[in-house]
């Protein structure tokens, strides 16, 4: 069953914070569905439009995978570690 509503909402409470960049650990995830990219690619344009970044550490080949062939990445920074995740937001 898809998380993505549940992903996305969690996603848009803490974009509400207004950070800089928002980063969001996804080292754990092993698989991300359709409804998982859409969540994120949505938020990755809202946290555009408010001026923030989102950046997304992904660890898992088949996931960063997923994203590139859907082209997600081009919507969202994607990092392979959470160290240049937290570097500061480029302005």
């Amino acid at each position: 069953m898809s998380n993505g509503a549940a992903v996305q909402e969690g996603l848009l409470a803490a974009l509400g914070q207004r950070p800089a960049a928002l980063v969001v650990d996804m080292t754990s995830t092993t698989f991300c569905d359709s409804a998982g990219v859409r969540a994120v690619v949505l938020t990755g344009r809202q946290a555009t439009a408010a001026g923030s970044e989102l950046r997304l550490v992904i660890g898992s080949p088949g996931v960063r995978r997923v994203f590139s062939v859907i082209g997600a990445d081009q919507f969202v920074e994607v990092y392979q570690d959470l160290a240049n995740a937290l570097a500061p937001p480029c302005r």
